[in-house]
C-alpha cells in the first residue's frame, strides 16, 4: 500500500520533494510499524535503482531525517548501505552508525566496508583522493566524539587485513591518537601497499596519480601526533 501511495504521488508531483519527504515522515510515525519502517530503509537506500521517489538529494534528506527514529534493529540496513553504496551515501550512513550505536557502531562500520568499491567517489564525483576526503571528514568529529573506545577500535583496526579500514585507522589516529598509538604506526612505516582513492600529488609518467601507501600514511599520523605534543 505504501509503495503504490509513494509511486502515485511522484507520477502526479514528481518535483514536490518536501511533501514525499513529509509523506514518508508521517509513514515513519505510524505506531509498531517496524516492518513498514523495514521496506522503506531497505527500498529506498539498500537496492541501488530499485525506486522512483529517493534519487538524488533527496536520498541525503531521507537519511537525515529517518537517523532519530531509528533503533538498534535498524543498525543492520545502514550497515548494508556502508557494503553496497559508493560515495557520500556510503559515508553517511557510516556516520549514522556512529550516531546510533557509538563505539560499537564504529566497529560495525569499519566492518561493513567491501572489499572492493570505487573508493574514490567523493561528492557524486571520482577523485584521485576521494577516499582521503572522506577519511578527513569522518575522523574529524564523528569518530573524535567517540572518544577513548574509538581510539582503541582504530588501534586494534591498524592489523586489519582490510587496506581501507588500516588506512582509516590511521588516518584517524592522526587525530585521536596518543604516545601509544606512535609505537604501533611506526611498526607500519615500512609497508609500501598502495591505498585505493588517496593520490598524494605526484603522478606516472604516464600522468596517471600516484596513490600514498599504508607506510606514507603512518609517517603522516605520527608527524602529527608529535607537532600535538
Amino acid at each position: 500500500v505504501a509503495e503504490a501511495y509513494i509511486n502515485r504521488w511522484t507520477a502526479n508531483r514528481p518535483d514536490d520533494i518536501d511533501n514525499q519527504i513529509r509523506m514518508v515522515q508521517a509513514m515513519l510515525r505510524i505506531p509498531n510499524s517496524q516492518s513498514l519502517k523495514n521496506w522503506i530503509i531497505v527500498d529506498h537506500l539498500v537496492n541501488t535503482g530499485s525506486d522512483v521517489v529517493m534519487q538524488g538529494d533527496i536520498l541525503f534528506q531521507f537519511i537525515e531525517y529517518i537517523t532519530p527514529l531509528l533503533n538498534s534493529d535498524d543498525a543492520v540496513h545502514l550497515a548494508r548501505v556502508v557494503e553496497i553504496r559508493d560515495g557520500n551515501l556510503r559515508w553517511i550512513a557510516f556516520e549514522k552508525l556512529l550516531q546510533l550505536m557509538g563505539p560499537p557502531g564504529l566497529r560495525l562500520a569499519l566492518e561493513s566496508l567491501p572489499d572492493a568499491a570505487v573508493w574514490g567517489r567523493w561528492a557524486g564525483e571520482v577523485h584521485p583522493d576521494g577516499l582521503a576526503r572522506a577519511a578527513t571528514y569522518m575522523c574529524g568529529r564523528p569518530i573524535r566524539e567517540l572518544g577513548i573506545p574509538a581510539r582503541d577500535i582504530m588501534t586494534e583496526m591498524l592489523s586489519a587485513d582490510h587496506i581501507v579500514v588500516q588506512a582509516l585507522a590511521i588516518r584517524c589516529l592522526g587525530e585521536i591518537g596518543n604516545e601509544t598509538t606512535v609505537a604501533a604506526l611506526e611498526a607500519l612505516q615500512r609497508n609500501d601497499t598502495p591505498v585505493p582513492g588517496w593520490a598524494g600529488g605526484e603522478f606516472t609518467e604516464e600522468g596517471e596519480p600516484i596513490n600514498k601507501t599504508i607506510g606514507q600514511l603512518a609517517t603522516e599520523a605520527i608527524e602529527a601526533l608529535q607537532t600535538e605534543e
